[in-house]
Parts: C-alpha cells; sequence; structure tokens
C-alpha cells in the first residue's frame, strides 16, 4: 500500500509500462481525483475506489482547490 498526497493543480502521468504484470487499486481518503485511464476519466471522491484495467498510460490529477488523499494497493501479478 502507498498512500499519496496529491497538491491542488499537480497531475502525474504513468507509462502503460508501469502496470504490466500488476494490479492496481485507488481508494480515495480526502479530497477528489481525476484518474484518466488511456481514453477513459473517472472522477473519484472521498470512499471511491477504483481497479484499473489492462495496462494503459494512467494520470492521477487534482483539478480541486484541496489536497487529495488516496492510497495505491499494488499486487504482482
Amino acid at each position: 500500500l502507498v498512500e499519496v498526497e496529491l497538491p491542488p493543480g499537480a497531475a502525474v502521468t504513468f507509462p502503460a509500462a508501469a502496470y504490466t504484470f500488476r494490479y492496481h487499486q485507488i481508494l480515495v481518503l480526502a479530497g477528489m481525483l481525476t484518474l484518466i485511464e488511456g481514453e477513459t476519466e473517472h472522477t473519484l471522491g472521498k470512499g471511491d475506489c477504483l481497479e484499473l484495467g489492462p495496462p494503459a498510460a494512467v494520470t492521477y490529477a487534482n483539478r480541486a482547490a484541496r489536497t487529495c488523499i488516496y492510497l495505491v494497493c499494488l499486487v504482482r501479478a
């Protein structure tokens, strides 16, 4: 498990290769998270959980005015 704090206005992108042979599940603890998985955009709020699909480029973005805190669960396939 990895806890991440994403400040307002911040975004980070990971290439599809970062998700090969790994399962990722995201749980938002506070704030809002925009997660762009390939061409699909998800908006997650506190308590929302999302399991990523097949490897694709993923962008984690905080478009809100407050810090977003979320957990990432990584499991090797």
